[in-house]
């Protein structure tokens, strides 16, 4: 969205533009496929998705479509092709290395649920989840200690039923207290598109990423990309939920 946002101003030539969004995008996508991480190419394709539904909505044509998919298109061909063995480890899963990750990772699922059972309420504590599962199982090696790799079930296990309830308060508080100000009267309809944009739409390559890894809440980078990410995010909805003082 807001790489659309901004090749798409009136400030620069369409050339410009054009040669903006093919650079952003060649770093964007050259980053996310060295990463090889399959949780990441699976929200770059929702995240390209979503980008083509947005300018779509925008525009009411696919023209402009058009050139953001011939972009994508061209350097998701090129990489492909260039990193076609390795990519077909990770997509495939069928080296042994892959396999044993695979099951480590389902084991983690119960272990998460584990933890969780045992600290239904308050949790194993914030921070505390490798911690604790060196309490229960102190026969591995240090670097078997790791956290389950979703974001849901990492923040169940650390935080219990009383931290879980607390977040969906402050989830709940922080939408209403936007959609209380919305007069929608006022509102015009491209600016009901991008609240759903902002609220829906948006947050689903997040969703794919924090059901596939734990880093975006276990470390100070995942937190840092997770207040970037939303700020973004909702930032257009300054201009959706305008300040009651001025809303008249």
């Amino acid at each position: 969205m807001q790489v659309y946002k901004f090749t798409s101003s009136s400030r620069h030539n369409r050339f410009i533009n054009y040669s903006l969004l093919f650079t952003i995008y060649l770093l964007l996508i050259t980053a996310i496929f060295l990463s090889f991480s399959r949780s990441a190419l699976l929200a770059l394709a929702i995240v390209i998705l979503l980008n083509c539904f947005i300018v779509f909505l925008r525009h009411r044509s696919l023209s402009p479509i058009i050139y953001h998919l011939s972009f994508i298109i061209l350097i998701t061909t090129i990489l492909s092709i260039i990193l076609f063995p390795a990519l077909k480890v990770r997509i495939l899963t069928t080296s042994t290395h892959e396999v044993a990750s695979v099951v480590e990772r389902a084991q983690g699922f119960n272990e998460s649920w584990k933890i969780f059972k045992d600290n239904k309420w308050l949790g194993g504590g914030a921070g505390n989840y490798t911690a604790y599962l060196q309490k229960i199982d102190p026969t591995r090696q240090p670097w078997e200690y790791q956290p389950v790799h979703n974001v849901g079930l990492l923040f169940l296990a650390e935080m219990g039923v009383v931290g879980l309830v607390l977040l969906f308060f402050v989830i709940v508080s922080f939408i209403t207290s936007h959609i209380s100000h919305i007069n929608s009267e006022r509102l015009k309809d491209y600016k009901i598109k991008r609240f759903f944009v902002s609220y829906v739409l948006c947050p689903m390559s997040y969703v794919v990423l924090a059901f596939f890894d734990h880093y975006l809440i276990s470390s100070y980078t995942g937190l840092v990309l997770t207040g970037i990410f939303f700020g973004l995010a909702f930032r257009g909805t300054r201009e959706v939920v305008p300040n009651s003082s001025t809303a008249d």
